[in-house]
């Protein structure tokens, strides 16, 4: 019943003139840009800029679990006759590895976003990244950016909150320690970086398990709001403001 709950409030929001206008828009836009960068580059353009990231394996400089598999798995295809389906094969298990990122990300946008947005998207950006197939350090500033948004509504000094970024700060010395150590020393500690990347892993599912237990915002009422009631953002609602003052 919830779920059908939202569903129709979606809908309900996605037939809405400003809704609508900011969809064209937006689609206006991207298509635009992208027919411009084609006209200009050609089909190199479209691949690179977009289609590349769907099917997108790499190993190197990787925090993600999923490098180690690629690693191996690059290393069949370099081995097998059949190069071009053999790569193919490999284009294809970086489109499978998407499927956990889709259905999070469908779940959250049904949820979350509903109570509030801007903690949605702090939420779905940080377990797009750490779900990723492929994690360099710059995709940290990805959700960094969200987070001044909606970081009130965060607990921060808590026991918990402290082990889990501890924990978190951790996960990420064992990886650029024994990466270091690979990369940098040629020393075979293959196995010992994918070990430190499924401890990176876990560190960021127990930081975002925290982070959602933590969380004191609208979202832990449970209801949606009906068609005339505003819902209370970062702002505050009218009484909060009085007892401020």
């Amino acid at each position: 019943r919830r779920l059908f709950q939202l569903v129709k409030l979606w809908i309900y929001r996605l037939l809405q003139p400003s809704s609508i206008l900011f969809l064209i828009t937006s689609l206006a836009i991207f298509a635009q840009l992208t027919y411009a960068a084609m006209l200009y580059y050609g089909q190199e353009a479209l691949q690179e800029g977009l289609l590349y990231h769907f099917s997108r394996v790499d190993h190197r400089h990787n925090y993600s679990m999923f490098w180690y598999w690629i690693y191996l798995a690059k290393g069949r295809v370099a081995a097998m006759a059949g190069g071009d389906m053999a790569q193919s094969s490999l284009s294809t298990l970086g489109r499978v590895l998407l499927l956990p990122q889709i259905v999070l990300l469908l779940y959250s946008s049904l949820g979350i976003a509903p109570y509030d947005l801007t903690f949605c998207l702090f939420i779905q950006t940080f377990f797009f990244v750490a779900l990723n197939k492929v994690i360099t350090a710059q995709y940290f500033t990805w959700y960094l950016v969200l987070l001044p948004l909606c970081a009130e509504r965060v607990q921060w000094r808590t026991m918990g909150m402290a082990r889990a970024l501890g924990l978190f700060g951790l996960s990420v010395v064992m990886w650029l320690g024994s990466a270091f150590c690979l990369e940098m020393k040629g020393m075979a500690v293959h196995l010992q970086v994918w070990m430190a990347s499924v401890g990176f892993f876990v560190a960021n599912v127990n930081l975002l398990r925290v982070i959602l237990g933590n969380y004191q915002g609208c979202y832990h009422h449970h209801h949606p709001p009906s068609k005339g009631t505003r819902t209370s953002t970062s702002l505050g609602s009218k009484s909060d403001k009085q007892k401020v003052q």
